[in-house]
């Protein structure tokens, strides 16, 4: 019953986020290739024209640098610093003081740039140029004011299930008008009245508010699901605040409510941006603390049931695959508590990966290598895992043609499962794709194995293309 309630919720905020970081995804190079297309001078001039007149006061910008990078010098013998002054009319004015072997080179960009004929396309490259600064800023802050809206959602969603399963919640001083009650056909319609009201009530403030009506109809905490991040929460939800109310500069709200280790070096009139890191992180603690919020009610509610523990393990396998580690290892250790764990090991080797990928191995080595002893009954494909874990390369090509015949471990899985990362960089892995091409060919298809095969050339040995059974030009 639990498993038909909860797991389209989680499901579908898991959904939508992803259809948000898409978005952003298949907008961004869009913006980005329009500016990395205009190689020319001028675009590089009307870059560094626009840094200044932004940042810069040009009656105080005597000696200022311009960043080479802007000018497309990189690499080049070329200083370049503005000189500003006021001109006979009072008016700031600014030029240039270039030296260097390559000075040549800019002077020769600013002259075609500013040339009578070019002048009218100079300013029009520079409004490219904040037409491209400011597209992806919206974009940028449309992502994140779009996350908050989703979580908004997502809770209505979670709030009606746990009702529905739970209408004792609802509390006693639930009411409803005559008129309403005149419009419905049965005591079913009345109480979707009260329900549907129930839950636009609870979803009314913001997050702090959230987090109250959270723990009056889950039981639950946020903060404890939310762990290192909560207070990250709260910084990217007055964040959205600011984006939406001021134009993201800093109030004195926007201080009061966020805590002190997240606004280090912030003060009022700030204005905050959002870059497409700070985006992705966002996302990521909110779908953390907002699943495991989502698995906690289901515990809650059906201790017992084992479906749980199985979804969880397939959800850290899936955000395996799209290298979300910190969202991995929350989950695997939220789901090894579980009382009805459907598989101890599979998530075990799950929260191991987890901190490997996040340069936390140390943590767990010790853990793993006194875990021979359970690995050494096990299946050929679980054994290969804890070789993979401690990168002992020749141990896995071992134990690759007993883990091939088994049921759930094929060639498909051997180029994909994220715990063969290293194993797959290794000369081991290039002397069987070799032997075996023609298989994985015919298992992965054409353009699969093709990747595979260009990868390992680019790597400093290579395949041999002729699919034989040695590495031509192997070091061992």
């Amino acid at each position: 019953m639990c498993d038909e309630v909860y797991k389209p919720v989680i499901q579908n905020l898991i959904n939508n986020l992803r259809a948000l970081r898409e978005f952003v995804e298949s907008v961004e190079p869009t913006i980005v290739e329009r500016a990395d297309s205009a190689e020319d001078s001028r675009y590089r001039l009307a870059l560094a024209l626009e840094y200044i007149y932004s940042r810069i006061n040009p009656a105080l910008c005597e000696g200022v640098e311009v960043p080479p990078e802007l000018l497309g010098l990189e690499g080049k013998d070329v200083q370049v610093e503005l000189v500003g002054e006021k001109n006979d009319a009072g008016k700031a004015e600014i030029s240039f003081k270039v030296t260097g072997a390559d000075a040549d080179e800019f002077t020769k960009a600013v002259d075609l740039a500013t040339s009578t004929k070019k002048l009218r396309h100079l300013r029009s490259l520079i409004n490219q140029v904040q037409s491209d600064r400011k597209q992806m800023s919206i974009l940028y802050r449309g992502a994140l004011i779009s996350l908050i809206s989703q979580i908004q959602v997502f809770l209505g969603t979670l709030f009606e299930a746990q009702l529905r399963i739970r209408p004792d919640s609802l509390g006693d001083g639930e009411s409803i008008t005559l008129a309403d009650l005149n419009s419905c056909g049965t005591v079913a319609d009345a109480m979707e009245i009260i329900l549907n009201r129930k839950v636009e009530s609870m979803l009314h403030g913001g997050l702090d508010d959230w987090r109250v009506e959270i723990k009056r109809a889950l039981g639950c905490e946020l903060s404890h699901y939310a762990d290192r991040f909560d207070e990250e929460l709260t910084e990217v939800y007055q964040r959205r605040n600011l984006l939406v109310h001021s134009d993201g500069v800093v109030n004195a709200l926007y201080l009061a409510n966020v805590p002190a280790t997240q606004k280090i070096g912030v003060k009022k009139g700030d204005q905050l941006e959002v870059d497409r890191e700070y985006l992705d992180h966002a996302i990521d603690v909110f779908e953390l603390a907002f699943v495991l919020l989502s698995l906690a009610a289901w515990k809650r509610n059906s201790r017992d049931d084992e479906s749980r523990s199985t979804y969880a393990i397939d959800l850290e396998y899936d955000y395996l695959l799209e290298r979300r580690w910190v969202i991995v290892e929350a989950i695997a250790a939220f789901t090894k508590d579980d009382p009805v764990l459907a598989s101890e090991l599979t998530n075990r080797v799950n929260w191991w990966l987890a901190l490997k990928r996040q340069g936390r191995f140390q943590e767990v080595r010790s853990e793993i290598l006194e875990a021979d002893r359970d690995f050494k009954t096990r299946r050929p494909i679980f054994r290969i895992v804890r070789h993979a874990l401690l990168e002992e390369h020749e141990e896995i090509l071992r134990l690759l043609p007993l883990a091939l015949q088994e049921q759930g471990f094929d060639l498909v899985e051997l180029a994909e499962w994220p715990v063969l990362d290293e194993f797959r960089e290794s000369a081991s892995y290039r002397d069987y794709v070799s032997a075996h091409r023609e298989a994985m060919t015919e298992v992965l298809g054409e353009d699969e194995t093709a990747k595979i095969i260009d990868a390992l050339q680019d790597s400093d040995d290579g395949i041999d293309s002729g699919g034989g059974d040695s590495l031509e030009g192997a070091d061992e």
